[in-house]
């Protein structure tokens, strides 16, 4: 079999691992009776949500103390599904969490060694932390994605040369991966 054609077995023991990972994070969380609660930040997303989505999408009046993007897109959900909104953005958080691990995989290839890599990928499929936030209605979990997917846009985009037709295309994608991770976090900007 060509080299091209073989499967990657660290991409997809990371997949395996991070899946796995959340998969438990997600049923341990929903049947715990400490852990479903929401905490503070989640109640406040979740009422911007619902306000979003019955139609006040300038968040009334006072000046936004927050990065739209979050609330944003959980109102947008919450007025397709409804209530099940919520189970859906987690279990999508989840999804991105599953690819940040994967992207960290690349992304310490590239910068390090296949070791490197693969130490990325597997720390972030199982680090606890990650799956607790990205089990909770917080940015959290997007923000790593899009972190993630900014760093190795902007990575490749960098390796390439000038006259290079994907450049363009690299460096958008680092751009607006970028500007996600700004619409999600404001003081992620500093970061670039």
């Amino acid at each position: 079999m060509p080299a091209s054609r073989r499967l990657d077995r660290t991409l997809v023991g990371v997949a395996i691992l991070a899946t796995a990972a959340r998969i438990a994070a997600f049923f341990i969380e929903t049947r715990d009776p400490i852990l479903s609660l929401r905490a503070i930040d989640e109640t406040s997303y979740a009422s911007l949500a619902a306000r979003f989505a019955s139609g006040d999408i300038f968040f009334g009046r006072d000046t936004l103390w927050f990065a739209p993007l979050y609330p944003v897109s959980l109102g947008l959900a919450w007025k397709a599904f409804g209530p099940a909104a919520a189970t859906i953005a987690i279990g999508l958080q989840h999804a991105l969490g599953v690819a940040a691990a994967l992207l960290a995989v690349l992304l310490g290839r590239r910068l390090g060694s296949r070791f490197a890599g693969a130490f990325a990928g597997v720390s972030l499929a199982v680090l606890p932390t990650l799956l607790h936030a990205e089990g909770r209605l917080l940015y959290t979990g997007p923000l790593v994605f899009a972190t993630a997917a900014f760093l190795i846009a902007f990575e490749v985009a960098r390796g390439k040369t000038i006259a290079a037709k994907h450049d363009v295309a690299w460096s958008g994608i680092a751009g607006l991966s970028l500007g996600v991770a700004g619409l999600l976090r404001a003081n992620v900007l500093a970061f670039a």
